[in-house]
């Protein structure tokens, strides 16, 4: 979804789709330092026909007083074995004049809250594998 309405949060977008099948959820897009919408969100259905079905009927909505610009999301892969992710990465390493790191046992994880400590992290992947060690950056 783009050119959405400052006004426009999750509920409001979620709204606008409601009454279509497979609708699982919405979710606008925000500035992570300023929590204000950037303008452009994601409308999540159970299978493509809804979401087609959606993107014809809404294209061009006003919602909020501006016309909603719609498109079909690319599909990112997340599995390491594909050649998507490998492709990223050679993607960006170009895009910075980089190099693509070697494969490696050692997860980044991102956008943990403030107040998670190493054992929060550890019950957390221990479900999954072993953890062999966890490294928390602090601030100075």
């Amino acid at each position: 979804m783009g050119s959405l309405a400052w006004a426009v949060d999750d509920d409001r977008l979620y709204e606008a789709f409601k009454d279509f099948d497979d609708l699982l959820g919405a979710r606008v897009v925000t500035d992570k330092n300023t929590g204000r919408s950037r303008g452009f969100g994601y409308v999540d259905f159970g299978n493509p026909d809804a979401a087609g079905k959606a993107l014809e009927a809404r294209q061009g909505m006003d919602l909020e007083g501006r016309a909603i610009n719609i498109d079909f999301a690319a599909q990112r892969s997340n599995n390491a074995d594909s050649g998507n992710f490998r492709d990223r990465a050679a993607d960006r390493a170009k895009v910075h004049n980089d190099r693509v790191s070697a494969p490696s046992e050692t997860l980044f994880v991102g956008n943990l809250p403030f107040e998670v400590d190493e054992e929060v992290v550890r019950e957390f992947f221990s479900e999954v594998c072993e953890v062999v060690s966890i490294r928390l950056p602090t601030d100075p």
